[in-house]
């Protein structure tokens, strides 16, 4: 594991002196050892399906009870745990955040990985349920995260919210650069789909009684405007999110005035 390897890499460059000098943590002459058996116990090969979320909370605690630097060990542990989650197949677009979550009421985050140390320096007396109920703290945490980004986000309605972006660009609302709105079609399944090889398009348009060019043409322009994107002309369409659609597409997320537009004229 990446992470692993570039903190074991890290280790030997700091004296004594540098970590182990937390009142719960172990001595600094053991962190070489107990650094080396940390690796070894928390990599995730060693798990399997649910097992990885589990040592993913474990890890983070013994990560940081460990203290093996002078300053920062906060910020490392939670660096480490976000990389073990992209790892594992968690998070890989970093769409919520762990450290969000743990910055709402530090107090507590503290209170938790305090209970669940070991007041032993060779890390022999962990009380079991106190690191269980870390666990479970830290995964509450992550879904906390999910549940405020999913509210956010509000994947629930992005099917209107993509047929209001095609609305303004309608012809016949006076649009400047009018769009079928048959691209919808092509915009939503892309968007809940996440690739759409290019011979589909036009059947997911509802262009079949159209010609093959006209489909073509339709998508150039999607492609065009980065509505769609597509490494070559030949590869499957993604979904594109340039910065006029983020307004309608989200809502929530999106302020005007980062790209200078008026505020109250974005909202009618």
């Amino acid at each position: 594991m990446v992470i692993c390897g570039l903190l074991h890499l890290l280790m030997p460059r700091f004296a004594p002196t540098d970590g182990g000098i937390s009142s719960h943590g172990p001595d600094a002459v053991l962190l070489p050892t107990k650094y080396a058996e940390f690796s070894c116990c928390y990599h995730p090969g060693n798990f399997h399906g649910d097992e990885r979320l589990i040592a993913v909370a474990a890890s983070h605690h013994r990560l940081v009870w460990m203290h093996p630097f002078r300053d920062g060990n906060g910020r490392v542990a939670r660096l480490f745990s976000g990389l073990y989650m992209a790892h594992i197949g968690i998070n890989r677009s970093n769409l919520w955040s762990l450290s969000r979550g743990f910055s709402r009421d530090k107090q507590w985050y503290m209170t938790n990985l305090q209970s669940a140390d070991s007041p032993d320096p060779h890390g022999r007396c962990f009380d079991q349920a106190f690191f269980a109920d870390f666990c479970l703290y830290f995964l509450e945490v992550c879904l906390d995260q999910i549940r405020f980004m999913e509210k956010i986000l509000g994947l629930n309605r992005i099917d209107a919210r993509i047929e209001g972006y095609i609305r303004d660009r309608d012809k016949a609302r006076g649009a400047l650069h009018p769009l079928d709105q048959r691209a919808g079609k092509l915009l939503k399944a892309l968007f809940l789909q996440g690739a759409v090889q290019r011979g589909e398009a036009r059947s997911i348009m509802g262009m079949d009684n159209q010609s093959e060019r006209h489909a073509r043409r339709l998508v150039s322009q999607l492609v065009q405007e980065g509505l769609v994107c597509s490494e070559t002309h030949r590869a499957p369409l993604t979904i594109g999110f340039p910065a006029k659609v983020l307004r309608y597409y989200f809502p929530d997320l999106f302020d005007p005035s980062v790209l200078g537009e008026d505020p109250q004229a974005a909202a009618h």
